[in-house]
């Protein structure tokens, strides 16, 4: 009889032993799931926290893109031309600067590469101009900025 309850004692002990490791096994496993939930937690905060990012970046750029949008636009609302009693003198092209405002005296296809048609009355300001004169414009009314050779200034009027 002593024999037999030692080998219940026996049993218990192991069953007890075996459901403390299962006990310690499912924390470990509850411990690594929560580890799991919470990295996925923080890089999704950080996905979000780089989307603001970019939705900032993004605004500010829309934001100076409209400040340049109008900053092309001068005070002069309609064209005229030295024909005729005016708001502005066409002045000698050949002293354009970076920052000038020109307008379209006539329709004609600029110097780009993908040329695009300037229509008369529409208004540029100077961006650059390079080593041989030729000035590079941005219109209103144009996405791309556009080259304008100095051979062409004969089209523009300094404003």
């Amino acid at each position: 009889r002593e024999r037999e309850r030692a080998v219940k004692e026996a049993l218990e002990a192991e069953r007890r032993e075996a459901q403390r490791r299962a006990e310690a096994e499912r924390q470990r496993q509850e411990a690594a799931r929560q580890e799991e939930l919470e990295r996925e937690r923080i890089r999704k905060e950080q996905e979000e926290e780089e989307r603001l990012r970019q939705a900032t970046r993004e605004t500010r750029e829309t934001r100076e893109a409209r400040e340049d949008e109008r900053s092309v636009e001068p005070a002069i609302a309609s064209y005229s031309d030295d024909d005729i009693d005016d708001d502005f003198e066409v002045i000698d092209l050949d002293t354009l600067e970076v920052d000038d405002l020109v307008i379209v005296r006539e329709d004609f296809i600029s110097d780009s590469d993908d040329g695009e048609e300037l229509l008369r009355g529409q208004r540029g300001q100077i961006v650059e101009i390079d080593v041989d004169g030729d000035a590079y414009i941005r219109f209103r009314e144009h996405r791309k900025k556009q080259w304008v050779y100095s051979q062409n200034f004969m089209y523009l009027a300094k404003v």
